[in-house]
């Protein structure tokens, strides 16, 4: 499911996996990605409460990507997921309907 999602956004995933967790690299979606990861991550978790680990922690490569652990039940990640979603894409405001008086 999750890696559907990421397609959408446009962003490049890699799934990690080791005998004690699962793990997803995902890149950094435009235009976000000029800010660096840490500072997107700074800014999700201010925005949306969602915890993801910035790339340039795990080296210089990491750089313009983010680090999702995949160890929650669905319900509460697919939640997380809408967070992200409207964080990455907010939705416009909607126009006011004129009364044809």
């Amino acid at each position: 499911m999750w890696i559907f999602w990421v397609r959408e956004l446009g962003s490049i995933c890699f799934v990690q996996r080791s005998i004690t967790s699962l793990t997803g690299i995902i890149s950094v979606p435009e235009p976000h990605r000029k800010m660096g990861s840490l500072a997107f991550s700074e800014n999700l978790i201010r925005q949306t409460g969602i915890t993801l680990s910035p790339g340039v922690g795990f080296g210089p490569y990491g750089e313009g990507f983010v680090r999702m652990a995949l160890v929650t039940h669905d319900n509460r990640f697919h939640d997380a997921l809408l967070r992200i979603k409207k964080f990455l894409v907010p939705e416009k405001p909607k126009q006011a309907v004129k009364n044809k008086s």
